[in-house]
């Protein structure tokens, strides 16, 4: 057949051929490595998967690829002539394409590890930071095979790419066309070409997009469907739906959600709070638990069970976003996360001053502080806390030299032992703090040495819940130490994860793992709250800011799009993943790429069905709320609504 053909053309399908192999190749070794995370399946769907809605990505981005060396190389061809140059300028062209989808493809496998998600922009949050990074890459087995794996990849691709070029152009067709067959011939293959990158072959359907990936109940089968590299460029894409032309309908519906009407400023969510008697100066702790989901609570955290019955405990809270900057910023700001973006990074909201807990606080004469176990320069965070009045932060550097640390930091005991010794300097000149601690410990893939010496035996035997075990010690040990401070009495504790994560026992049936989402948080203040609580009430974390002016009775402006937990109650529970949106009510959980994906859970029971087609206005209800609430968060933001200069009064 290959004298049949041009040279180009046999190279051409060559490397469309060599891509779909390498695509299924890796779509072998993300069933093998994530096959844990799977939820019972039908080995048809598997299959399917595999050799229909597989296939129909990986050709779709390999007809993509050789678009372009195609249409130069066949407008040559047509007219009879041939040009060396392009010919090894497209073979290098896409040779780098080539690299770079292995480099995606093979990032696509811890990347899912940690979020259960393919690839999407996201991983730019890890690239800002390239120190960072390379500390993560060989701080676990898995991720240095990872590395091994690309390395050894790319060096066999330079061979086999250089052999096929070869090969292919060293071939001459034995055949002469005339102008028309040549003509004929090209149209052809470009039919062909459109169709591949079409994806979809029925005429009266739509190109083929991530949504088609969606045909199982199974999540992970769908996610086994998707090819990284299609996922990863079209997140770019993503963007928040200009679905209110009109952006005051958007800020009426969110204003009669959170239950006012007027305002006297420019901010149209802003509203004066006023609190009768007088203000409280308690010290304030606030302890964000690295990747706490409330699945993980049980066994494994006795000391968090025991404060859980000693608190004000929310027991149906859920984090904002699946990161550590999600969960930072909207307790700090009371605002959302918007499209997944990281907004202490992003340039259009990472520059501005917000109206957040820091900076009432520090105008009440607060003394304010932040400690983290690693680089204060991650997720942008020692820009962003300058910027927003932060008065000290501290991170790895500032630590007493100790064994007990990796590539993510010191330990978490290590964390608040040397925050206790900064606390007790605060208490000395007789101002409030507020201090906030970010633990690591239990960070996907942290490694744990011997401990012993300090006296944490695990009982665990899996390091995956070793690791939770330690961290709940670690803040067991740290709350008995607190209790024999004589500021104890006038501190308040406020607990929470600042994620979640997705653990191999929790098989979830939704395009977002609830398990990321779901987290604690307690109130925990013995000698100043009367009795504990425990509310099932929903709340978010963009609550956290409002609930605790409420209980300081600090009067301040709240620009926030939280709730006053002690007051109010919320109807809806606004979520962000990557390339994904979520609302949750009591009894439904909306999920949806605005313009293509929706779904609609029952999701107390586990529920996998979609009820998307049987609730129709609950369902329409649900996005027209969160479209709302993204809207009005995005016009905020662009209009340098969320500060609290005194000009911003009408």
């Amino acid at each position: 057949m290959d004298r049949y053909l041009p040279n180009y053309l046999i190279y051409l399908i060559r490397i469309f051929f060599l891509n779909i192999i390498v695509f299924f190749m890796f779509r072998v070794i993300f069933f093998t490595v994530h096959y844990s995370l799977n939820a019972p399946h039908q080995f048809t769907e598997i299959l399917y998967a595999f050799l229909n809605r597989g296939i129909m990505f990986d050709q779709k981005i390999s007809a993509i690829m050789i678009a372009v060396p195609f249409l130069f190389l066949s407008l040559l061809y047509l007219v009879n002539l041939r040009s060396k140059f392009l010919e090894k300028f497209f073979h290098v062209y896409l040779c780098l394409l080539i690299f770079i989808n292995i480099f995606i493809l093979v990032l696509d496998i811890p990347y899912f590890s940690f979020y259960s998600s393919r690839l999407t922009r996201v991983i730019f949050n890890w690239m800002a930071t390239p120190d960072l990074v390379i500390d993560f890459v060989f701080s676990t087995p898995f991720t240095i095979l990872a590395f091994v794996l690309m390395l050894v990849l790319l060096f066999f691709s330079v061979k086999l790419l250089n052999k096929i070029f070869y090969a292919s152009y060293t071939h001459d067709s034995k055949i002469k066309y005339s102008l028309i067959k040549r003509g004929v011939f090209s149209f052809v293959f470009l039919v062909l070409l459109a169709l591949g990158i079409r994806g979809e072959y029925k005429f009266d359907s739509h190109p083929f997009v991530i949504k088609d990936a969606y045909f199982s109940k199974n999540v992970f089968v769908n996610q086994l469907s998707i090819n990284p590299i299609f996922s990863f460029f079209d997140s770019f894409r993503y963007k928040i739906p200009d679905f209110f032309k009109d952006k005051q309908v958007a800020i009426e519906i969110v204003k009669e959600e959170m239950g006012f009407k007027d305002t006297p400023f420019k901010n149209p969510l802003a509203r004066k709070v006023n609190f009768s008697g007088r203000a409280e100066k308690y010290n304030v702790i606030l302890i964000f638990l690295e990747s706490l989901s409330r699945d993980k609570m049980g066994v494994l955290t006795p000391e968090l069970n025991k404060l859980t019955q000693e608190s004000l405990y929310f027991s149906n809270f859920y984090a904002t976003g699946q990161h550590t900057f999600a969960g930072l910023y909207s307790t700090y700001t009371g605002q959302p996360i918007i499209c997944g973006k990281n907004p202490m990074y992003d340039t259009n909201s990472s520059s501005l001053k917000y109206s957040s807990m820091i900076s009432v606080l520090t105008q009440n004469d607060y003394a304010t502080s932040f400690f983290c176990t690693g680089k204060a320069k991650f997720d942008n965070m020692h820009t962003f806390f300058t910027n927003n009045d932060m008065d000290e932060i501290y991170e790895e550097k500032d630590f007493p030299r100790t064994k007990f640390k990796n590539n993510n930091g010191v330990y978490d005991h290590v964390l608040f032992d040397f925050a206790l010794t900064k606390i007790d300097n605060f208490v000395k000149n007789d101002q409030p703090f507020f201090t906030s601690l970010l633990t690591i410990s239990t960070h996907k893939w942290n490694p744990l040495i011997d401990m012993q010496e300090i006296g944490f035996i695990p009982k665990a035997k899996k390091a995956e819940d070793i690791i939770y075990e330690y961290a709940d010690w670690a803040l067991g040990r740290f709350m008995k130490e607190v209790k024999t401070k004589p500021w104890f009495n006038n501190t308040l504790f406020i607990i929470l994860g600042d994620h979640g994560q997705v653990f191999s026992e929790i098989k979830t049936y939704y395009p977002i793992p609830l398990s990321y989402h779901r987290v604690p948080l307690l109130f925990y203040a013995p000698k100043i709250f009367d009795k504990p609580k425990i509310d099932a009430k929903l709340a978010s974390q963009v609550d956290i800011f409002p609930t605790l002016m409420s209980i300081l009775k600090i009067p301040y402006v709240d620009r926030t799009f939280g709730v006053n937990l002690f007051k109010g109650k919320r109807e809806y529970v606004y979520i962000s993943a990557d390339g994904l949106e979520g609302v949750l009510n009591e009894e439904y959980f909306f999920i949806t790429k605005p313009k293509e994906q929706r779904f609609l859970y029952k999701y107390n029971n586990n529920d996998p069905r979609n009820y998307l087609d049987d609730q129709p206005e609950i369902s329409k209800e649900m996005e027209r709320k969160l479209l709302a609430n993204l809207e009005t968060a995005q016009y905020l933001i662009s209009n340098r609504l969320i500060g609290d200069e005194e000009d911003f009064l009408s």
